[in-house]
């Protein structure tokens, strides 16, 4: 495994801004007659955001939720706002706002149509979750995490609960299941490591690979190649394969076989 550093969020907002400068207005990809696409301008959203979310609602919209801007070098201002993509004019319009602004949270699409936000940070990691209703456009608080998390993955199980693995303040490897039906998390099995900025991607099986991410050793950051297994059967953890590199804030995707 290799040592290296990982920049904090402030370290990163000026790049985040050039980022956003480059890519705003929002950018949407269509087919061409080639092989490939092309990436085609659409309308504004009303605020410069970086490390928001965005969900895929049922009616086809998309959700775009808190995030950060820099007002100054290293300052910067957390959002509660939230916004609505819509594909057919492509246009972007407000809807209600979070009780509490936040940025590097996880927002996770239930099986009611509703959307799970949780944790994130606004100068410190948040254990507040919150729930969106499409339907009247608000934001309710629902129960809090056990443990506060930013930069953590949250993972749509096929019993309609959500797991939450990492986060830069998980303690004790923990884990957490939010139960929908009843709004409240529940701690579960103890991970191999305290992650953040890693994948977390559901199998045919019903279980959850966790790969990658980094973990805290004293000041500095070491990058993972490590990965393992989550069996909501058993509520447990099991190491599996490592990869071949280390890395950290990467992707993962589920492929047909």
């Amino acid at each position: 495994m290799q040592a290296i550093f990982v920049p904090s969020m402030k370290e990163l907002a000026r790049f985040f801004m050039l980022f956003l400068a480059l890519t705003v207005p929002a950018l949407v990809a269509t087919p061409s007659s080639g092989k490939s696409g092309r990436l085609t301008s659409v309308g504004r959203m009303h605020d410069l955001r970086a490390s928001h979310t965005a969900t895929l609602l049922p009616n086809g919209k998309v959700l775009i939720v808190g995030g950060f801007k820099k007002v100054r070098t290293y300052d910067q201002v957390y959002f509660n706002s939230a916004e609505l993509y819509d594909p057919q004019t492509q246009t972007f319009a407000a809807t209600g706002n979070l009780n509490v602004a936040r940025c590097g949270h996880t927002a996770t699409l239930l099986p009611d149509g509703t959307v799970l936000i949780a944790g994130g940070g606004n100068d410190a990691p948040l254990a507040s979750a919150e729930l969106y209703d499409p339907r009247t456009g608000s934001f309710t608080l629902v129960g809090e995490m056990a443990v506060p998390r930013q930069g953590h993955t949250a993972t749509l199980l096929k019993d309609g609960n959500v797991l939450i693995v990492g986060g830069s303040q998980a303690e004790k490897r923990s884990a957490e299941i939010f139960d929908t039906k009843t709004q409240r998390f529940k701690l579960t099995g103890v991970s191999a490591m305290d992650r953040v900025s890693n994948t977390a991607t559901l199998l045919p099986d019903g279980r959850v690979l966790i790969a990658g991410g980094a973990i805290k050793e004293g000041r500095r950051w070491k990058v993972l190649s490590s990965a393992e297994l989550y069996d909501p059967q058993k509520g447990t953890f099991v190491l599996t394969g490592s990869m071949t590199m280390v890395r950290y804030k990467h992707g993962a995707i589920l492929l047909p076989d």
